[in-house]
């Protein structure tokens, strides 16, 4: 007689493994375990350059918006002062202590920014000027007095009267001037650019010398005008654009080129348009004769940086017409 439970049911089922759970469970090998860290590491370590290569691609943008944002500062000034410039007065382009400059004069009221000097009018210049202090290499610096007509307060390092000479106390005075006053006071003005410029200031006299200042870290400006006049083609034909003249700049030989409109003008005197001075290149306009006056004038500047994306304009160029 069978008991009940008693039948072989083991009989029934396959006998269990005793290492399957073992196996399950089972850890890497060391082997394994290199190749996973390898892996990782492969993987960390592309993620961190292309992290790299973002922040390179982030910083040289931010550098040329940085740059673009200044020469756009830079262009604005001068749009907005050959905007008040009037015939008036008199229009010097000149080559100064081997850079260009300019001089003219704007017709509308004018307040001094260090006190309280008014006038109508005043005499605006750029130039450059070498930078000194804090700087390993000589860097120039975009040099822009404007230096009022007086004709009440109590005066200021901008007056007229004060800082360059003491015979011409309006504009009018200008206006009925002849070319070789207007050419001698072009001379005082732009003499002041030769005196460098310490950025940062280290005096306090230096320190209120930076009114004269637009910006710091400028490699070179070149300062050219035209007639309206086109370049002509092998044919006789113009072959577009304008025809410009004066202190250009040689990018290919890094130094600045005379471009005379007429090939004798070093040996013309003050009385024509372009006539030597100081064994240089000066050309110059006055209320004399307000129809000969150029019909615009060109800017060309570099913007020191040497951070810069590859690629990027070293150049910028500002047109501003001399229409009256």
């Amino acid at each position: 007689m069978q008991m009940y439970g008693s039948s072989d049911s083991s009989s029934n089922h396959a006998p269990r493994r005793a290492g399957s759970r073992s196996a399950a469970m089972r850890g890497f090998t060391i082997i394994e375990m290199l190749v996973t860290v390898a892996t990782l590491g492969i993987i960390l370590s592309a993620f961190a350059n292309v992290l790299l290569q973002c922040r390179r691609i982030t910083t040289m943008a931010h550098r040329g918006i940085r740059a673009n944002h200044r020469a756009s500062v830079i262009s604005e000034i001068i749009r907005r002062d050959f905007r008040r410039m009037t015939r008036d007065g008199f229009l010097c382009i000149s080559s100064n202590n081997g850079h260009a400059g300019v001089v003219l004069c704007a017709g509308d009221p004018s307040r001094s920014i260090l006190g309280d000097a008014k006038g109508y009018g005043s005499i605006i210049a750029y130039g450059l000027v070498q930078r000194t202090g804090g700087v390993a290499a000589p860097i120039d610096v975009l040099w822009r007095p404007e230096y009022i007509f007086k004709t009440e307060g109590t005066g200021s390092p901008e007056d007229l009267v004060t800082r360059i000479s003491t015979n011409y106390l309006t504009l009018a005075d200008v206006k009925s001037s002849d070319r070789f006053a207007a050419n001698t006071l072009a001379s005082g003005v732009l003499a002041r650019s030769i005196i460098p410029v310490a950025m940062p200031p280290t005096t306090i006299t230096g320190a209120a010398d930076l009114w004269k200042v637009v910006t710091g870290d400028i490699t070179y400006l070149s300062i050219t005008w035209t007639d309206g006049s086109a370049p002509v083609g092998p044919e006789g034909k113009p072959v577009g654009g304008f025809n410009w003249y004066g202190i250009d700049r040689d990018q290919r030989l890094d130094t600045y080129v005379i471009r005379g409109r007429n090939d004798s003008w070093g040996d013309q005197g003050a009385n024509a348009t372009e006539f030597a001075s100081g064994g240089g290149y000066r050309a110059l306009w006055t209320a004399r004769n307000p129809h000969n006056w150029p019909k615009a004038i060109r800017f060309v500047y570099g913007i020191d940086d040497e951070q810069l994306p590859p690629g990027h304009p070293d150049a910028y160029e500002v047109i501003v017409d001399t229409l009256p």
